[in-house]
Order: structure tokens, then sequence, then C-alpha cells
């Protein structure tokens, strides 16, 4: 019994020994002090890194006087709504300028209507096509005002050049006739296609006056046929 109580004794006094040494050792700073706790957000403050906010300033750059032309300001009419639609079609256009005494020579004369007459028969074909594409998507006109609109364009524009050619002086008298009757089957045309249309956004049926512009259409092709072959014993000569 004796014998254990030693043994106990020289264990304890070995701890209090080795704890002596410790505390002397920490005070010499010779072992580093051990923090007890970690604070996560402090350490998360202490490495986070500064966040800078990038404002862009705007510049107003001055702008010169002296270096802007100013456009002359033109008084503008506005445009009716028959205007608007497919001028650009109509700007195209050949022009004429028709004197009162026959030219010395028909040829150039000749060239400037047929050149029309070829330009009517354009427009004409797009604005069927056009015509027929509206109806595969819709069951009638009477949503389509704008093809109202070009056809009754087209047709005045028409009928201005029929009116040219009659005051137009030829010496050619046959073919300035046949020149006519060309561009009076081409407003039939024109003016059949804008007939039933118009019929049509009544409230009416467009058959009458597409029946009429088809009737146009096969007169055209057979006074054109007669007016190409003058046409071309006219520049032959």
């Amino acid at each position: 019994m004796k014998h254990k109580a030693k043994i106990l004794y020289r264990f304890v006094m070995i701890i209090a020994a080795l704890c002596g040494i410790i505390d002397i050792l920490f005070k010499l700073n010779l072992i580093p002090e051990l923090p007890f706790s970690f604070n996560d957000d402090e350490h998360t403050k202490k490495n986070e890194q500064p966040v800078v906010v990038v404002v862009e300033k705007r510049v107003e750059v001055p702008v010169q006087k002296d270096s802007v032309q100013n456009e002359p300001v033109q008084n503008v009419q506005p445009k009716t709504s028959e205007q608007n639609v497919s001028q650009e079609k109509i700007d195209r256009e050949p022009q004429i300028n028709y004197v009162d005494k026959p030219p010395e020579d028909d040829k150039v004369t000749a060239e400037t209507f047929i050149g029309m007459k070829d330009f009517y028969d354009q427009q004409i074909s797009e604005l069927v096509a056009d015509v027929n594409a509206h109806l595969n998507k819709n069951r009638d006109y009477r949503n389509a005002r704008h093809l109202l609109d070009i056809a009754q364009n087209l047709v005045n524009e028409i009928r201005k050049t029929e009116d040219k050619v009659i005051k137009q002086k030829f010496h050619n008298e046959p073919f300035k006739n046949q020149l006519i009757r060309v561009i009076s089957a081409e407003f039939t045309r024109a003016d059949g296609i804008r007939e039933g249309l118009e019929s049509n956004l009544n409230g009416g049926t467009w058959k009458a006056g597409f029946e009429r512009g088809h009737i146009g259409k096969l007169q055209f092709d057979k006074e054109n046929a007669a007016l190409n072959k003058m046409y071309d014993n006219l520049i032959r000569k």
C-alpha cells in the first residue's frame, strides 16, 4: 500500500514539474500562444477585399455650331394618301415633254411612249400578283385599302399618259393611233382591278370589275403585239 502511494506521489510530482516547465516556456515566448476560439465572421472580414464601385460619368461633348451646316427648310405640303401609295413606283415613270409641232423624227418620241407603256404593263402585272396573294390569305378585299389606293393611283397616271399621247404630234399617225389603243387597254386593265376592289370594300363583289380588267388584258395583248411590230418598223427607218 505504501509502495503504491509512493508511485502516485512521484507521478504527481512529475506532472507538476512538467507544468512548471511549460509555464516557464510560455513566459519566455518559446511556445506560441494558441487561441481557444476562432471567429469565422471576424476572420472573413479581415480577408475580404474592398469592393470598388466604379461610377461612369457621362461626358458631354460640346457641339461646335460652326461645323454644323443647316439645310434650308423647305415649305413641304403634306402628301395625300393617294400620293403616298406606290409613289416610288410612279416616280420611275419615264417622262416626256410633248410639243405642238411634229418632231423631225418620231423615233425619240415613240421610244419614250413605248417605255411608258411597258412600265405600266409591269406595274399592272405586279398589282395583279399582289391582289391574288391577298386573296390567298384572306376571304375578301375588305381590309385591302392599300391595294385600292395603288390601283387608283395607277389609273390616274395611265390616264395622264393617254392625254399626252393624244396631244403629241406624230408624223406617223397610224403608229400614234395604235399607241392610244394600247394605252387605253392598259387603262381598262387597271381600272377593272380598281373597280373590283372598290366594290368589295363597299360590301359588293369584285367579280364584275375583275372580269372587265381581264377583258382589258386580252385587248392589250392583241393591240400591243401589233404596236410592237409597228415600232420595230419605225426604228429601222
